[in-house]
């Protein structure tokens, strides 16, 4: 579970690189564009980058906040599951530690 879970978040976390990339590709691109007469810039024009770029960090930041949710709800299922593995390993320790005695039992009725 905890190697699948690896993957998936690697996986994920490419999935989720790719678009941020982009979308830095294309501000620099604007950007050197724009950076050719920087004096000539139209607040029009640095108004509207500026507006672009809030919407894609809302857009991220959107994106993050759900990604967080996943993983909350992912790490509280691997919580449980490791809970239940170590509760299991309780009972079958003493389960162990019963057959270990019995035998001990057993051993000295045959010795006698």
């Amino acid at each position: 579970d905890f190697k699948k879970a690896t993957a998936e978040y690697e996986q994920v976390s490419r999935e989720a690189t790719d678009p941020e990339r982009e979308g830095l590709e294309r501000q620099v691109e604007a950007l050197c564009r724009e950076a050719g007469d920087p004096a000539g810039m139209a607040e029009e024009t640095v108004i509207r980058m500026l507006g672009a770029q809030l919407l894609e960090v809302t857009a991220q930041l959107g994106q993050d906040e759900s990604g967080v949710v996943d993983l909350e709800s992912r790490q509280e299922a691997l919580q449980k599951d490791l809970e239940d593995a170590l509760q299991r390993k309780r009972q079958l320790e003493m389960e162990l530690q019963r057959e270990r005695q019995r035998r001990e039992t057993e051993e000295e009725l045959m010795g006698q």
